[in-house]
């Protein structure tokens, strides 16, 4: 599978400024008895989360208190990785890494988050967006610096942060007991003043927040647009979770590029758009042999269009460039193989087949030498000197 998504958090958030306190959701429950249980689990259970995640929940009577159960045993077990920051060190973050060595990131905390959430049948997704009002944050950003999670519960959605509730706050990784309640459930319009979504859609208020509201300040040269007075965050879930899960994932940097668009931001769009013609072209790859010329030359419009949108806004890597040149020859040769196929309904002027091999020529011609651009370059050079032929001889 194809991945190129670059390094999206280069300092995951932590907090400290005590203006930027926001107060927890006022529930009426009483979470003593839950939050003992989930700070005393037996320690044998730490390493295998589908048990660990039983024995939270088994005692739980609602969604609420499963949520609450799988919170507060984050926030008291798993430590902030200072030393991963500190040495700038790229992590794995794999859940079992992350439970062998009691310690994450703000990616890795709503990564075990959400699998732990999965777990209990509860629905979870991580945010990815700028959290503010913390220690060693320059504003404005120019790219998301965290990680949190919104989490379902009876059908409607709420927000919290494990990493930011994590009781393990200091460098030194002392145990520093705080209020799980800080970044537990806050609600949308308090959790706003600290944590601003890349996709406006999980800010979940009747009305977005824009950017410069957010972080007072843009960077040069970056116009965010105005926010959407018509916006309807419930309708925009619904279409949201209508999608793939591939597809949900390029909307996100979607929406986050046009919610802010900065060079960074557009950087990883045009990333995420390979990253999801990479998934269309496998998709192809196994597809029945039967399968419609239709179809098949429908998909390779949809992984081209991709791929020229990819290269307008980022320089494409190697093996980016070679997804996009074959997917572009390979679509020439099959339009030019059934020109003449009487029961076939597309059909193609060799002006556009021509166009397609001089597409993929232009990008052989600025790519990096290779064996691959070398037989690429034969291959079209060899396949436009028949379909010209073929036009002289008509």
């Amino acid at each position: 599978m194809y991945s190129s998504i670059g390094k999206l958090f280069l300092l995951c958030c932590w907090f400290g400024l005590a203006s930027f306190s926001v107060q927890a959701q006022d529930w009426s429950n009483d979470f003593a008895a839950i939050d003992q249980r989930a700070r005393k689990s037996p320690r044998q259970l730490h390493q295998n989360l589908p048990a660990l995640t039983s024995y939270l929940c088994e005692e739980t009577e609602s969604e609420l208190e499963k949520v609450r159960a799988i919170y507060v045993w984050i926030t008291t077990h798993i430590a902030y990785d200072w030393k991963a920051i500190e040495e700038d060190k790229r992590i794995n973050h794999f859940i079992r890494d992350i439970l062998q060595r009691e310690a994450a990131l703000c990616v890795g905390y709503a990564q075990l988050f959400q699998q732990m959430c999965r777990l209990a049948n509860l629905r979870c997704e991580i945010i990815s967006g700028y959290a503010k009002g913390t220690t060693g944050v320059q504003l404005p950003l120019d790219e998301p610096n965290h990680s949190w999670n919104a989490v379902a519960i009876d059908g409607k959605w709420y927000l919290l942060d494990a990493t930011w509730g994590s009781s393990t706050i200091n460098k030194a990784n002392d145990f520093v007991l705080i209020s799980n309640d800080d970044y537990f459930l806050i609600p949308p319009d308090q959790f706003i003043r600290t944590h601003l979504p890349g996709n406006p859609i999980w800010q979940l208020l009747p009305q977005t927040v824009s950017v410069q509201d957010f972080m007072g300040t843009l960077p040069d040269g970056v116009i965010a647009p105005p926010p959407d007075t018509s916006f309807s965050y419930p309708d925009s879930l619904a279409r949201y979770f209508s999608m793939s899960l591939p597809r949900q994932n390029l909307y996100n940097y979607e929406q986050t590029h046009a919610f802010y668009p900065t060079l960074k931001n557009q950087q990883q769009l045009g990333h995420a758009l390979i990253d999801y013609a990479g998934i269309l072209s496998d998709t192809l790859e196994q597809l029945p042999a039967d399968t419609d010329l239709e179809e098949i030359l429908a998909m390779h419009e949809a992984i081209i269009h991709l791929c020229q949108r990819a290269r307008s806004l980022v320089k494409l890597y190697p093996w980016q460039q070679e997804l996009f040149v074959n997917v572009l020859i390979n679509q020439a040769v099959l339009m030019y193989n059934h020109q003449d196929d009487s029961e076939a309904t597309i059909t193609a002027s060799n002006e556009t087949i021509i166009a397609r091999l001089e597409e993929a020529q232009d990008i052989l011609t600025n790519g990096e030498a290779s064996y691959f651009n070398r037989m690429a370059q034969q291959q079209c050079r060899q396949y436009l000197e028949v379909v010209k032929g073929n036009m002289k001889e008509k």
